[in-house]
């Protein structure tokens, strides 16, 4: 019992990067007088997850070797530090081949699966937050109120307040806002413990 606590208390470790960066990719959005600008956002972001889906076994293999080649790659560059300034900084060359050995040791103990799992995912996010940083600075500039494409597209979901003619969601959305709000929390807590059960499955059964 201890045991499997420990675990699993070890796999939610292991996921505190990927939640940290789904918070920081709802931190990531526009400020509410500017966010009706970011219109264009669900689509792109639904395009982003379908390329994933497409490439995910080609990214699963290219990380896959890439993981494995670390071992060698941090071999070749104690080699190469241990050539440098006539051995003079051999402690470096040192340090990075016993790093070396730890991370074959470490790959020969933990099954790809698990590194892939918890990598993945994260790096995945990751990608998507630096992506949707990109596209909404560039949304910021070319989608101004004023304009056809804003008016047109995001009118349909905001308006214009009066006063400060800042751009607001409708107030009869004010309740999809919140719910999907809710359901973006809420799935993301399901993936983790959807997650968490997939490697406990994969451990059972392997």
């Amino acid at each position: 019992m201890i045991h499997n606590i420990l675990r699993y208390g070890r796999y939610l470790l292991a996921l505190l990067p990927f939640i940290f960066f789904v918070y920081r990719n709802w931190k990531a959005n526009l400020k509410k007088p500017e966010r009706s600008r970011q219109f264009l956002m669900p689509l792109l972001a639904l395009i982003y997850c379908l390329l994933i889906f497409r490439y995910l076994n080609k990214i699963n293999d290219l990380l896959t070797a890439f993981i494995y080649a670390i071992p060698h790659l941090l071999t070749r560059l104690s080699t190469w530090i241990a050539g440098l300034f006539d051995g003079k900084i051999a402690a470096v060359a040192k340090v990075i081949s016993r790093l070396a050995d730890f991370v074959t040791r470490l790959l020969a103990r933990l099954k790809i699966v698990f590194i892939l799992f918890f990598a993945e995912n994260t790096l995945f996010l990751l990608a998507h937050i630096w992506i949707k940083r990109i596209v909404l600075q560039f949304l910021k500039r070319i989608c101004k109120p004023g304009q056809v494409l804003h008016d047109k597209v995001a009118g349909l979901f905001y308006e214009e307040d009066p006063d400060t003619h800042n751009w607001y969601i409708k107030k009869h959305f004010g309740q999809a806002r919140t719910l999907l709000k809710s359901a973006y929390f809420g799935t993301t807590a399901i993936t983790i413990v959807a997650g968490l059960a997939a490697v406990a499955l994969y451990r059972a059964n392997g």
